[in-house]
């Protein structure tokens, strides 16, 4: 469990920095604020009207990220991907259910998300921060979520870590501030 997951929160430098830093909190944070889940494909991984639970890593599978923002905040690879779709792509009816596609507004940017990729890092540093769109998983999926209330609840043990996650944060913060 704790292999698995550190791999995939080391493609993460704030992760990867504080888990060589002290193994034992890694693995306590692996098994005690990252969960697992599988999706299926047309799920729905996140949307608006949830309230972030923490961030998210793809671990396997592909999503695409509708969201009305640019670029979309909080993903691992900005707006690199980003294209402008509408109810009319050709790619909502072959991906997603029709109470999928329902939901999406007429125009919304879309992202694809690929494995090892990460989404809604600003549910972790931020309190007020809401999802800006809707993950849905377009191929079966496996999601790893670091829980924002038990991640600090891990850190708040481990004073070093704790520290560089203050840090962290209000840098992160300054950027968000800054776009």
């Amino acid at each position: 469990f704790h292999e698995a997951h550190s791999s995939i929160l080391h493609s993460h430098a704030f992760f990867r920095e504080i888990g060589e830093g002290d193994s034992s909190m890694e693995m306590n944070l692996c098994s005690n604020a990252v969960s697992e889940a599988h999706v299926l494909a047309g799920d729905i991984i996140f949307d608006l009207s949830n309230k972030p639970k923490g961030m998210y890593f793809l671990a396997q599978g592909v999503g695409i990220y509708f969201h009305s923002c640019s670029p979309p905040i909080g993903t691992a690879r900005e707006d690199k991907n980003a294209t402008i779709v509408g109810h009319q792509s050709s790619i909502l009816p072959s991906l997603f259910p029709k109470k999928v596609r329902s939901r999406l507004d007429v125009h919304m940017l879309q992202t694809i998300v690929e494995c090892g990729e990460h989404l809604a890092e600003p549910a972790l540093w931020v309190s007020s921060w809401r999802h800006q769109g809707q993950l849905p998983a377009t191929l079966d999926a496996r999601t790893v979520l670091v829980s924002t209330d038990q991640l600090f609840k891990v850190l708040q043990d481990y004073a070093r870590a704790f520290a560089d996650a203050i840090l962290y944060a209000r840098c992160f913060v300054k950027e968000m501030n800054n776009l």
